[in-house]
């Protein structure tokens, strides 16, 4: 709380010091300069064009992904995933989650010899597992998911003619399926649980922290802002903020205490965010976030008496005077011409 005692502003002003996450700049994370002309000269001017083709061999994964080319509907076509650049695999991803699995059903499936019956792909199986794409060029099933998001180190056995060659048995067809789903924690249900969570954006971790920050943010702003309301008015009308006994079982915990619980009853905006609904570190009662509120409350009247009487003349009297109880009481006033309006101010504050 020791930051608050140099930038805490005035009423309307006091939220400003808080950071905004969405300023911060990416950064380029390619790392990658852009290739000059004068680096992929030969001496000889027809192998100009090879030359520029190793050159930039290392992006044409990158330059592949911008392009729709490389986006086959048809399963058994597609190269495999892992054999692309590592920073141009998301942007692959999220193309193919947006396109969707294939899934021909005007397609007239084949029928294929299964001992004396013919049997084909059944449309309905697409009905029973979405997961399932068709490729046509090779009569076989594959399984978006996995293609997507499986772990190469994970029950290879199970999946990998799901991923790589295809699955054609049609007689089994329903059996292969769910021998390939498995149990809970597969190979196949983890990619399940990453396709979904890569296609719903605003549950993603990266989201997730974002919205965290800003929802912490919002309330502690809003928490500050209770918290120095409540130590201007104190401290204009010259009152104490502690009090003997400040526990939960006391009648009276102290000036504060009790104005800051009296305006969380009666602003539901600022209930939500203070007392028990706020964290036990941001509590903003403790007797040393209460001296800090006070110290920056001084030092921006300090300030604003500096600012008002410039590098004219003023006037400064001090009195003190002793109470009842033995105990210095002082008042200092200060006198100065106000250089806008013209006329005399005085301000004044006691210290006990």
């Amino acid at each position: 709380m020791s930051s608050v005692g140099s930038s805490i502003p005035p009423q309307s002003q006091n939220v400003d010091a808080i950071a905004n996450v969405d300023d911060v700049p990416i950064d380029n994370i390619d790392g990658e300069d852009d290739v000059s002309s004068d680096d992929v000269e030969g001496d000889d001017g027809g192998s100009d064009e090879v030359d520029r083709d190793d050159v930039r061999s290392g992006k044409r994964a990158r330059i592949e992904v911008a392009s729709e080319e490389v986006i086959i509907s048809d399963p058994g076509l597609r190269k495999p995933l892992h054999e692309y650049e590592p920073s141009a695999r998301d942007g692959l991803r999220r193309k193919y989650v947006a396109k969707g699995p294939c899934q021909p059903l005007a397609h007239d499936f084949p029928q294929k010899s299964f001992g004396k019956t013919m049997r084909c792909f059944v449309n309905k199986w697409f009905d029973d597992w979405e997961w399932l794409e068709y490729s046509v060029s090779k009569d076989v099933v594959f399984c978006f998911w996995c293609y997507l998001f499986r772990d190469e180190s994970k029950n290879k056995s199970l999946h990998d003619a799901f991923v790589k060659t295809g699955s054609s048995n049609w007689k089994k067809g329903p059996e292969k399926f769910r021998e390939h789903v498995g149990s809970v924690g597969s190979a196949h249900n983890d990619a399940r649980t990453l396709y979904f969570a890569f296609k719903d954006q605003k549950q993603s971790l990266t989201r997730c922290v974002s919205s965290g920050i800003k929802s912490a943010g919002a309330q502690y702003r809003t928490r500050l802002t209770a918290a120095v309301d409540v130590t201007r008015l104190l401290l204009a009308q010259g009152l104490a903020f502690r009090g003997h006994r400040e526990s939960f079982g006391s009648l009276n915990r102290g000036n504060y205490r009790e104005l800051s619980d009296w305006y969380s009853e009666r602003n539901d905006e600022v209930g939500k965010v203070t007392r028990e609904n706020a964290p036990l570190n941001l509590q903003l009662t403790s007797h040393r976030t209460q001296t800090d509120l006070v110290t920056a409350c001084g030092s921006l009247t300090r300030k604003k008496f500096v600012r008002d009487i410039g590098a004219k003349f003023f006037s400064l009297l001090v009195d003190e005077a002793r109470d009842s109880s033995i105990k210095e009481q002082m008042c200092i006033v200060v006198r100065f011409v106000n250089t806008c309006s013209g006329g005399a101010v005085s301000r004044s504050c006691s210290c006990g």
